[in-house]
C-alpha cells in the first residue's frame, strides 16, 4: 500500500500549490547543506595553498659528526670570503661547490626548511609537504574523492532506511567533527584519514540533498531543483573564496575551523526542516505525513481538508477524524514514463552517484521487464557501445571539472577572484542544460557541452605553452579560456546525470549508473596530480583533458537520441530504437509520453 500512497504525493503538492512558501522555505533549508558539501570537498585549494621554501641553514650547535662534514663546509664557506667552497641553499637541495677540487655536491635539506611566510600559513608548510613529500597533499584530495565512492553506497542506503532528514543531519554533524579534527591534526596520518572520511560523509550528505529537493516539488516542476542546487553550489564556492580571502594572513588551522562551521547548518535543519513528505508516505509513516501536510497547508494558506481530498487515499484520511466526507480513491493516471521521470530526477546533480529510487517504479508498471543483469546487457553490441560511451563521458567530465577547479591557483591574477569567477560558471552551465535539454535533445546538448570542454581545454593548453606568461593580455585570455572550459565541464555533469538513465533498461539502470560512477571517481582521483604534470609540461593537462573530451564527443555521436522516447523497460524496447521502421511508430507512441524533464 505504501507504494500506492507515495504516488499521491504529486497530488498533494499540486493542491498545496506547486511552489508555495512551504516548499521555498524547505528548499532554502536543505540548500544550507550544500555549503559544507562543497567546502569540505574542495577546501584543500585554500588550506593547502602553495608556499615558497628553501633548505634551512644548520643550527649553531650542529656538529660535523652529526651531518657528515657538511656543517663544517658550511661554516668554512661563511667564515672566509676567500674560501674555495660555496654553499647554496636551494628549494630542495643544499648545493656545495668546491672550486679548488672542481667538486659539486648536492645534499638533501638536512636541517629542515625555511618558508617565505609564517609556518602556519598552509598545511604544506606546517607538515613540511614539500620536495619528496610534495605529492602527499594531492594524495589527500584523491582520498577525499575515493571516500565519495564509499559515501555513494552508504548515503542512499541510510537515506532510504532512516529518512532524508536524519541522514543529512547526521552527515553534517559528522563533517563538523571531522573538519575540526583536521584543523587540529597533529600529523599527516590523522589529516589524511579524516580527509577520506570527509569524502564519505560528503556524499552521504549531498545525495540526500539532491533527492530531497526533487521530492519537494511535483513532477512537472521537479527540474527546477537543478537550479536550486546549482545556485547553492555556486554561492558556496563563492563564500569559501571570500572567507579565505579575509583570512589569508591567518593560520590554515583557523581557516579550516571557520569553514567547518558551515556544518552547523544541521542545527537549523534539525529544528526547522520537516522530513520528506514523499518518504514518509512511502514508508507508511502516515501520521507524521499528516502533520507535515497540515503545516504545509498553513504556510501556503490552503485548506488542509481540501488538500487531503485532492490527493490522498482513504487510508490517510482515516487518521484525521475531523474529516467527515468519504474520500474518493484517486485512480493512478501516471504513465510508466512519468514514474520513471519521478525516480530519475531524484538522482540530483555534480557529485550524486546512485539513482536509488528508480527500481521502485517497477512495482507500478504493467510491463514485464524480466530479470536481467548488466553483464547480459553488455553482450548486446549496441548496449556495449552505450556503456563504453558513458564510462568515458563520466570519466572525462570528472577529470575536466575537478582538474580545472584545482588548478585555478596556477592562473595569473588574484587567486581569490579567480575562484569566485570559477564558482559562478556553474550557473550559465546550468541554464544551457536546463533550456536546451528538452528543446534540442539530450544528445545534442551533451555533445555541445563536451565540445566546449574539449575546445576550451585544448586552447588553454596551447596558450600556456606558446604564450608569454608575463603578458597581462595573454594572462587574461588564459583565464577566460579556463572559465569557458569550466562552463563545459560543469554542464557535462548535468547532462550525463540525466542522459544515462534513459539509455538502459529498468532492471539494470541502477547498475549502469553505479559502473559509470566508478569511472567518474577514477577521473576525480587523477585530477589532483594533473598540477604535478603541469610542472613537467605545462601544456599537458589541457591536452589530456581535451583529448578525453574529444573522444567523448565522438562516442556521443554513436548514442541514440532519447528525447520524447519512453524510458526502456526491456532489451527489446531499446533494440526497437535502432530499427529503421521504428521511427514513425516512435513518434506516434510518444505523443502522450512525457520526457524525463
Amino acid at each position: 500500500m505504501a507504494a500506492g500512497l507515495a504516488l499521491q504525493a504529486d497530488k498533494i503538492f499540486y493542491a498545496l500549490g506547486p511552489i508555495g512558501r512551504y516548499q521555498i522555505l524547505h528548499l532554502l533549508l536543505v540548500s544550507l547543506g550544500v555549503f559544507p558539501a562543497l567546502i569540505q570537498l574542495l577546501d584543500n585549494v585554500f588550506i593547502g595553498a602553495a608556499v615558497q621554501q628553501r633548505c634551512a641553514q644548520p643550527p649553531e650547535n650542529s656538529s660535523t659528526a652529526q651531518y657528515g662534514g657538511l656543517a663544517s663546509l658550511i661554516a668554512s664557506s661563511s667564515s672566509s670570503s676567500s674560501s674555495n667552497v660555496s654553499v647554496t641553499f636551494e628549494k630542495c637541495h643544499i648545493k656545495v661547490n668546491d672550486t679548488a677540487q672542481s667538486l659539486v655536491e648536492e645534499h638533501s635539506c638536512l636541517y629542515g626548511f625555511e618558508y617565505e611566510g609564517p609556518r602556519t600559513q598552509s598545511v604544506i608548510s606546517q607538515l613540511d609537504l614539500v620536495c619528496d613529500k610534495e605529492q602527499l597533499l594531492r594524495l589527500t584530495q584523491t582520498l577525499v574523492f575515493a571516500g565519495q565512492g564509499l559515501g555513494a553506497i552508504i548515503g542512499p542506503f541510510f537515506s532510504d532506511r532512516f529518512g532524508r532528514k536524519p541522514t543529512m543531519v547526521s552527515a553534517n554533524l559528522g563533517m563538523l567533527a571531522l573538519g575540526m579534527t583536521i584543523a587540529f591534526a597533529p600529523n599527516y596520518i590523522v589529516f589524511a584519514i579524516c580527509k577520506f572520511l570527509v569524502g564519505a560523509l560528503q556524499q552521504s550528505l549531498y545525495i540526500p540533498i539532491c533527492i530531497y529537493t526533487g521530492e519537494m516539488l511535483p513532477t512537472e516542476y521537479r527540474r527546477y531543483s537543478i537550479i536550486v542546487n546549482t545556485i547553492a553550489w555556486s554561492i558556496a564556492g563563492l563564500s569559501m573564496s571570500v572567507v579565505a580571502f579575509f583570512m589569508r594572513d591567518m593560520s590554515w588551522r583557523y581557516l579550516q575551523a571557520v569553514l567547518s562551521l558551515s556544518s552547523l547548518a544541521f542545527i537549523v535543519q534539525l529544528c526547522a526542516m520537516d522530513e520528506s513528505i514523499v518518504w514518509l508516505i512511502a514508508n507508511g509513516r502516515k501520521s507524521e505525513a499528516i502533520k507535515c501536510i497540515k503545516r504545509a497547508a498553513r504556510w501556503n494558506k490552503k485548506d488542509f481538508e481540501e488538500v487531503l481530498k485532492s490527493g490522498c487515499t482513504d487510508d490517510i484520511a482515516e487518521i484525521e477524524v475531523t474529516i467527515e466526507d468519504t474520500l474518493i480513491s484517486v485512480e493512478n493516471t501516471l504513465t510508466s514514463s512519468a514514474l520513471e521521470e519521478n525516480k530519475s530526477l531524484n538522482s540530483g546533480l555534480k557529485e550524486q552517484e546512485e539513482d536509488d529510487n528508480v527500481t521502485r517504479s517497477e512495482a507500478d508498471t504493467t510491463i514485464e521487464t524480466g530479470k536481467i543483469s548488466f553483464i547480459q546487457v553488455l553482450r548486446v553490441r549496441r548496449f556495449f557501445i552505450n556503456a563504453v560511451a558513458m564510462w568515458v563521458t563520466w570519466l572525462s567530465a570528472s577529470l575536466g571539472y575537478f582538474t580545472l577547479y584545482l588548478m585555478v591557483s596556477t592562473l595569473a591574477g588574484d587567486k581569490y577572484l579567480n575562484y569566485v569567477l570559477t564558482s559562478l560558471m556553474d550557473i550559465p552551465a546550468c541554464f544551457i542544460f536546463f533550456f536546451g535539454f528538452n528543446k534540442y535533445g539530450r544528445r545534442s546538448v551533451t555533445i555541445l557541452l563536451y565540445s566546449i570542454l574539449a575546445a576550451g581545454t585544448f586552447t588553454l593548453g596551447l596558450l600556456r605553452h606558446f604564450t608569454d606568461s608575463e603578458s597581462e593580455t595573454w594572462s587574461v585570455i588564459t583565464l577566460i579560456m579556463s572559465l569557458i572550459s569550466i562552463v563545459g565541464g560543469s554542464g557535462c555533469f548535468f547532462s550525463i546525470f540525466f542522459y544515462l538513465p534513459e539509455l538502459f533498461p529498468t532492471n539494470v539502470r541502477n547498475q549502469a549508473t553505479g559502473y559509470a560512477s566508478c569511472f567518474a571517481r577514477i577521473g576525480a582521483m587523477i585530477s589532483p596530480f594533473m598540477a604535478a604534470l603541469a610542472n613537467i609540461a605545462i601544456w599537458a593537462p589541457g591536452l589530456i583533458m581535451g583529448a578525453f573530451a574529444s573522444v567523448a564527443v565522438f562516442l556521443l555521436f554513436l548514442l541514440p537520441e532519447t528525447k520524447n522516447k519512453q524510458l526502456p523497460h526491456t532489451i527489446a524496447d531499446m533494440e526497437s530504437w535502432y530499427k529503421k521502421d521504428s521511427s514513425s511508430s516512435d513518434e506516434d507512441s510518444n505523443d502522450n509520453t512525457k520526457a524525463i524533464i
